[in-house]
């Protein structure tokens, strides 16, 4: 069965002498704060420029770099094997052995493109290495950032992708995910027990989805179409662009930064706060409260069934209010024109608009709780 697995390419041999050389080999900087790691090449292969990568690996991490050096109309795609046990030295047989297990595979089609698959033994490892081994060993992929890609990983250890630039990347694992430098038309990404992690630009539609208390914590993101779906864990996103964005999540809080589009949010216990929207803004939490500032260009409409709520409005900025709670508090120098106010079933209703008649809205309400209207000059710094 061990034969049926070996590579079926040439193997690049390295002498046990160089197993223990620095990992400034790898190019990623992700990775390279881990100090003294064993990295084996198990495979390469050149292929076209254009083509599609499969990965499943169920017993190591998987960290998967795009590359743009083509050479005329060939690319390279070639795998390590990085580990960076403590004692290297106990390990070294294990780390020359386990590449028999790791099968790796490329064909070009009649298309044009190359189908590389790498594919792991995952029983016959699991049997036959010891799991300090396993946990501390990752595979290290290179491929061509005009790749499409999907990539299954059964581990808990964490799985990177960066530098891409094709048509499609799906990734389902059961840790965490790491995103960088990603643009594609679509990004798929399923994290059954971790969490999804982006510090850098995501570009693309994006359907998002982690399980149990797994977090969505994003940069900046892109596209025309985006979904980001929790359950328990909490949605954090520095700057959103986008058309029609859905986030919800079921216990955990949700905090963008800037939007941009039309952005639906529901939490049912957790917060959701907003530092600016331009476009359109539909939030609704059952327990938690809803937190906004409404900029040129920029609408809400926001529901709090047991929460408050805090609409914060530029200075100048032309805008109907319709806000209906129980309670409500309105900064003195906030003008509002041709107000009117109703009470009925324990709740104040209150309409008008500021600085004059506009397109802009705000509508707001909290059922049982209370809204804070506040006016904000750009050059004035908000209390925290």
């Amino acid at each position: 069965m061990a034969a049926r697995f070996k590579n079926r390419t040439q193997i690049l041999k390295l002498s046990l002498n160089n197993l223990g050389y620095s990992l400034r080999y790898l190019s990623s900087t992700l990775v390279q704060n881990v100090p003294n790691c064993s990295v084996i090449p198990l495979w390469s292969q050149k292929v076209n420029n254009f083509g599609y990568l499969r990965v499943f690996s169920g017993n190591f991490g998987v960290h998967i770099t795009g590359s743009n050096s083509w050479h005329g109309e060939q690319s390279t795609v070639s795998v390590s094997l990085v580990s960076d046990c403590k004692d290297v030295l106990k390990y070294e047989k294990d780390l020359g052995v386990i590449r028999e297990f790791i099968c790796c595979d490329a064909s070009n089609k009649d298309d044009g493109l190359s189908q590389v698959t790498i594919q792991t033994d995952d029983n016959k490892i699991f049997q036959n290495f010891k799991s300090t081994l396993l946990e501390r060993s990752k595979l290290r992929i290179e491929m061509p950032h005009s790749y499409e890609l999907y990539l299954n990983s059964s581990s808990q250890a964490p799985v990177t992708v960066e530098k891409l630039e094709c048509d499609d990347i799906k990734i389902h694992t059961e840790g965490n995910c790491l995103l960088s430098q990603l643009k594609s038309q679509l990004i798929t990404v399923n994290s059954n027990s971790g969490d999804i992690l982006s510090e850098s630009s995501l570009v693309g539609d994006l359907e998002l989805t982690t399980n149990k208390d797994g977090r969505v914590h994003l940069g900046k993101i892109q596209g025309n179409d985006m979904k980001i779906n929790c359950e328990d864990g909490n949605v954090m996103i520095s700057s959103l662009y986008g058309g029609d964005v859905l986030v919800n999540t079921q216990l955990g809080n949700i905090i963008i930064g800037d939007a941009h589009g039309n952005i639906e949010v529901t939490s049912i216990s957790g917060d959701i706060k907003c530092g600016s929207i331009s476009g359109l803004l539909k939030a609704l939490s059952e327990d938690g409260n809803i937190e906004t500032k409404l900029t040129l260009g920029g609408n809400v409409n926001a529901t709090g069934l047991n929460g408050n709520a805090i609409i914060k409005l530029d200075s100048d900025l032309k805008c109907k209010l319709e806000l209906s709670s129980k309670t409500m508090n309105i900064t003195p120098d906030l003008q509002i024109h041709e107000k009117s106010e109703r009470t009925a079933d324990d709740l104040t209703t209150l309409t008008g608009q500021t600085h004059g008649a506009g397109e802009q809205y705000g509508t707001v309400r909290c059922q049982k709780g209370n809204i804070d209207l506040l006016q904000e000059s750009w050059f004035v710094m908000p209390k925290s």
